[in-house]
């Protein structure tokens, strides 16, 4: 069962175990022909004459940049009520992550940010990353990332929290709406609790204590900012996640257990405890 934390400020919520994954991921592509063109040429007096072309039809089979999240099928996931206090007002950090239909072309690939105790990824259906394409903004003095979305698939929020001590809140936003309350994004709403030494993965708009509508990539007009009171289309193709230290160490957590080319291998010692 998910725990979802509330203080004098603010409810906090935890997504601790889901259940009942659907892992459909339908996604139908149909593609335009384009006719050809016939070439009739008599060489006359060393010119080349055309004649009898037919007419040729240029068709713009790429899909349209801009594209939003829709609210999609159910998901179950299950939260409970908790009570906890940020450390501070500001965030640790803020990653925003931009997506739209057009492969973002030229710049450096990476499945996922770090920059301190937690780690940022898109995830489909099947929770393989997604890649996202990172380039430096020389005017923001910023670090900007990007990922390429098709129409009809789903996918999830991840974030994981590699601190042996620490438990971070992280308010998540998309097309400028909270993932909780479906209310414009702000620092000051509620947000999941990732714990030290675990992860978390939220796959939808939340509905209610039990259940969560998939994050489903869709055109502009049949995404949930064009179709809610509270959104705003102008918004669409942007991710948010804004991470909160939460005051009181954690209980001790083992770290996760790493991938070893040699576990054989080592310094001829016993390796310490780690979290399988």
């Amino acid at each position: 069962m998910d725990i979802f934390l509330k203080s004098a400020r603010a409810a906090f919520f935890l997504t601790c175990t889901l259940y009942n994954h659907r892992l459909n991921n339908s996604m139908q592509i149909k593609g335009k022909g384009m006719k050809g063109f016939k070439v009739n040429g008599l060489l006359v007096a060393g010119l080349l004459l055309l004649s009898g072309c037919s007419t040729l039809h240029h068709y713009d089979s790429s899909p349209a940049p801009v594209v939003g999240t829709a609210w999609g099928e159910d998901v179950s996931s299950a939260v409970k009520e908790v009570y906890a206090e940020r450390e501070t007002r500001d965030p640790t950090e803020v990653i925003v992550i931009n997506y739209s239909a057009k492969y973002p072309a030229g710049n450096d690939r990476v499945y996922s940010i770090r920059n301190g105790d937690l780690e940022y990824a898109i995830r489909d259906a099947n929770f393989n990353s997604l890649p996202l394409f990172s380039r430096y903004n020389r005017g923001g003095a910023e670090q900007q990332y990007s990922v390429q979305a098709r129409v009809g698939m789903k996918y999830q929020l991840y974030v994981r929290n590699y601190s042996r001590d620490t438990n971070y809140e992280i308010v998540a936003t998309v097309d400028g709406l909270d993932v909780l309350n479906g209310q414009p994004g702000s620092l000051n709403n509620s947000g999941y609790i990732v714990n030290a030494g675990t992860s978390l993965s939220v796959q939808g708009f939340r509905k209610d204590r039990n259940t969560e509508a998939a994050f489903t990539f869709a055109e502009v007009k049949a995404s949930y900012a064009a179709n809610s009171a509270q959104g705003d289309i102008r918004n669409v193709g942007v991710i948010g996640f804004a991470a909160f230290e939460l005051k009181g160490k954690a209980k001790t957590s083992l770290p996760p257990c790493s991938a070893q080319a040699f576990p054989g291998d080592n310094n001829g010692y016993a390796p310490p405890p780690c979290r399988k």
